[in-house]
């Protein structure tokens, strides 16, 4: 009796831990308080490959489990969080309701989040009416809240979001995790087990891409439906806390140039995107020289701005490119010895591959960029994503017309049209008129089992807990739970300074407890500490 008694008080305190806090749950809206647990019914995939981006429609029907102990069991509300690789913009929904689709509209996010609880309306017991919303948390975190549904009842949502190409340690990719996975668990939630996967060739010029979803790749067939097995890393609770990526590799990626010209109230923007190598020429110059401590350098110009970037060999460049004038096309590469002597330099020239509604994607996914992945601003209401300041929200009135309800009930996510995008008072944002973007790849990638080893806890000072965390990353969620698996404290968003974060406590810690940081990754580093 006592080791069966210990194995289900385990189970109770994985299930606390990242259960209800992290992952989907439902919660009572009025008349007492309870939660409990969700299950995902059903979960589709379709992708959609162009050249330089890839549309994900992801649609699941999550459903509510269990027993309400206290609160009316016919208005409750599920809540959940998933998270993207930063860069990656949420743009549209739909959520079913009855014998409707509803279409989100993107809202500035105090209006979205008044307009959601007014029909909410926790203090009145009435019929509840039907909202959906996303908001973006920081960190690539996004947060969802679904309304109404009954206790054993389920609710469907679609969503569409737009992974850009990106570089990464050997070549460039689309880079994503499944979204509404992330937030069950195998044991308790029971999770769906396989999830079909469609893939479209949307308007690629690459017709070979190799998928990988953490086991052995295979080429993609377009328009063919692959089952893809569940198979998630699981903490020692058997909870989910981390979800396979999904890696899209082109067999043929793209190099060079490519520019998308915008006109709008007679200004005109230039949006380029650029594929670089480091050329051959230094790789060969290197290995005449017989160099073993160099650097190479990539110099990169915007106008009058000059940007200098440090390369690993065999290393990867991105430039993504807002300017007034078209981009010079063109990057300056330099060998430095270990005495920082200048011994080689190349100029590499790029033709003005310039398009039109095949590059019309560039100005999202600058934008997206650089107010995701930069952190530089809020430009959702210009770009039509989500971001700080603006937020998805599905009301009643937004029920799609019957024409297009049912050719959407089959598959798709429309995007949203300017009279969807509603800003607030403040006006649409303003956004730089020269700003250049670039990526490289890092040049170590980690283990789960290794990041978690390299997390430590420093110690305790005042009221501020300080930890240690592995190279390369710059932010994290935060979450302290004692030993009966309250969140004791908790933070969305924390910046990572030089490998060390601290933690403001704002209240008396005595005993034991395990924190639990969430990178932009989605990744979750478990540390136990005793004070």
């Amino acid at each position: 009796m006592k080791t069966r008694f210990m194995r289900s008080g385990l189970m109770l305190l994985g299930l606390i831990f990242s259960g209800w806090s992290q992952g989907t749950f439902w919660q009572t809206t009025r008349e007492g308080n309870s939660q409990g647990i969700c299950r995902l019914v059903n979960n589709s995939i379709t992708v959609k490959i162009s050249t330089h981006s890839v549309d994900v429609e992801e649609e699941a029907e999550i459903q509510t489990e269990g027993n309400v102990w206290w609160g009316d069991p016919n208005s409750l509300e599920i809540v959940g969080q998933f998270q993207l690789p930063t860069g990656v913009a949420v743009r549209s929904m739909l959520l079913w309701w009855k014998d409707d689709i509803l279409k989100a509209k993107l809202r500035d996010r105090r209006s979205a989040d008044s307009l959601y609880e007014k029909v909410v309306d926790r203090q009145q017991v009435v019929v509840p009416r039907d909202p959906a919303l996303i908001e973006y948390a920081g960190n690539g975190s996004y947060d969802f809240k679904i309304y109404p549904v009954a206790i054993g009842k389920s609710r469907k949502i679609r969503i569409l979001y737009t992974v850009p190409l990106t570089p990464g340690l050997n070549q460039f990719e689309f880079d994503f995790r499944p979204v509404f996975l992330q937030g069950f668990s195998n044991n308790h939630n029971q999770s769906v087990t396989s999830i079909p996967v469609k893939f479209i060739n949307q308007d690629s010029t690459e017709s070979k891409y190799i998928w990988s979803s953490g086991k052995k790749p295979r080429n993609i067939e377009f328009n063919s439906t692959y089952l893809w097995t569940v198979d998630p890393a699981l903490d020692y609770w058997g909870n989910i806390i981390s979800v396979p990526h999904f890696k899209i590799l082109p067999s043929t990626p793209p190099r060079g140039a490519f520019t998308f010209i915008e006109e709008k109230a007679g200004q005109i923007t230039h949006y380029t995107q650029v594929y670089s190598h480091i050329p051959e020429t230094i790789s060969r110059q290197i290995e005449k020289l017989s160099l073993r401590n160099y650097t190479i350098e990539a110099r990169i110009s915007n106008g009058e701005e000059v940007y200098l970037v440090e390369v690993a060999p065999k290393g990867l460049v991105m430039i993504n490119n807002k300017s007034e004038k078209i981009w010079d096309h063109h990057i300056i590469w330099k060998i430095y010895n270990n005495q920082g002597a200048e011994v080689f330099k190349d100029v590499q020239e790029y033709e003005k591959n310039i398009g039109g509604a095949k590059f019309e994607n560039f100005a999202m996914l600058w934008g997206a960029r650089y107010t995701l992945k930069e952190g530089k601003g809020n430009l959702g209401a210009l770009y039509g994503f989500v971001d700080r300041d603006m937020s998805l929200l599905a009301l009643e009135a937004d029920a799609l017309p019957a024409n297009d309800r049912d050719i959407f009930a089959v598959g798709g996510v429309p995007i949203l049209t300017p009279s969807e995008i509603i800003v607030g008072p403040n006006g649409l944002p303003v956004t730089p008129k020269n700003n250049i973007i670039i990526q490289i790849p890092s040049t170590k990638t980690l283990t789960l089992s290794q990041l978690i080893a390299a997390c430590n806890f420093l110690g305790l000072k005042g009221d501020l807990l300080s930890f240690s965390l592995p190279n390369g990353i710059s932010a994290v969620g935060f979450e302290l739970y004692d030993i009966t698996g309250k969140i004791v404290v908790s933070h969305k968003s924390m910046r990572v300074e030089n490998g060390q974060i601290q933690i403001p406590s704002n209240r008396v810690l005595k005993g034991s407890y395990i924190a639990v940081f969430t990178t932009s990754e989605g990744q979750k580093l478990q540390v136990k500490l005793r004070l």
